[in-house]
């Protein structure tokens, strides 16, 4: 299946709800662009002309765009089952007096799923990579590169689990008490 970078309103990449790449505006006005599991470029459903070397650009570009999506995916099944373990789980452990087990369980599995997300934050680096290349070598896709440095760094902002300030700083002072 082919694979969408950009225009008619589908600029940048959007796993989770987690955006990169600029929005939807930055690229409405072009003509839709996707990446083919070939290696073809296509602009309003036109392939553009490539060489050799920018095929192996769009492969490289797909591929990372593939493992942001699976990530996405991983993240997405893992909150969906958490949210139905704690559904279940809270009338369970309010009904046996072990809410605080229950609570540090789902803790403990939000936290798996933070990984999880860091993981795909791991990956976005490749990504912009990928994608300047691609644009320096290849002028159609110029117009689609709309990822930058700032994406990737405000990935781990996007990704920390907010939580009230007397949590965190109950877990600073545990974690120097530690040290």
């Amino acid at each position: 299946k082919n694979i969408s970078v950009g225009g008619s309103g589908g600029g940048g990449l959007n796993v989770n709800g987690f955006r990169f790449g600029g929005d939807d505006t930055r690229t409405s006005s072009l003509p839709k662009a996707e990446i083919s599991p070939a290696g073809d470029f296509l602009v309003d459903g036109k392939t553009v002309e490539i060489d050799a070397a920018q095929r192996e650009l769009l492969l490289a570009h797909r591929a990372n765009i593939i493992s942001i999506a699976e990530a996405g995916i991983t993240i997405g099944i893992q909150g969906a089952q958490l949210g139905a373990e704690a559904a279940k789980g809270a009338i369970a452990s309010a009904l046996s007096g072990q809410s605080a087990d229950f609570e540090k369980r789902m803790e403990a599995e939000g936290a798996k799923i933070e990984a999880e997300a860091d993981k795909l934050c791991d990956n976005l680096p490749p990504l912009l990579a990928s994608q300047q290349a691609l644009a320096a070598a290849l002028p159609a896709f110029q117009p689609y590169a709309t990822m930058d440095a700032t994406d990737v760094e405000d990935c781990r902002k996007d990704t920390v689990v907010h939580r009230d300030d007397a949590a965190a700083e109950a877990d600073a002072a545990a974690e120097s008490a530690s040290n």
